[in-house]
């Protein structure tokens, strides 16, 4: 809303300058990189064209529409999804041994392990 108000007291200054003819300075894009709004020299572009060119939403950038009116697909922020504990599996009752299982960290024997164990 206040991007509209402040676009407003732009467009009437533009109204006086093109009802008055006033003196038009080169539009250099500042204030529309800037503010993400229509610069003057664009309002009164539009006051120019009797009509054929209207002030549309395209006119502003995305961060000044309202929530509802943005078409692109924003992605949601969400809960996060509630964690399930892992149930212990039924099938696979065989008590654990220490360094065996594929989950195991335990090492092979080295060649010169093997030669002093025997």
């Amino acid at each position: 809303v206040w991007a509209l108000k402040e676009t407003h007291k732009r467009w009437k200054h533009a109204l006086e300058i093109v009802a008055q003819g006033l003196n038009r300075s080169m539009c250099d894009g500042r204030f529309r990189r800037i503010h993400g709004r229509p610069c003057l020299h664009e309002l009164m572009a539009i006051i120019d064209s009797e009509g054929s060119q209207k002030l549309e939403p395209s006119h502003f950038d995305l961060h000044w529409w309202p929530p509802s009116a943005k078409h692109t697909a924003q992605a949601r922020i969400l809960e996060p999804v509630p964690r399930r504990r892992r149930q212990k599996s039924l099938t696979n009752s065989v008590p654990h041994r220490a360094g065996y299982g594929v989950s195991s960290t335990r090492r092979d024997p080295s060649g010169f392990e093997i030669i002093e164990d025997h």
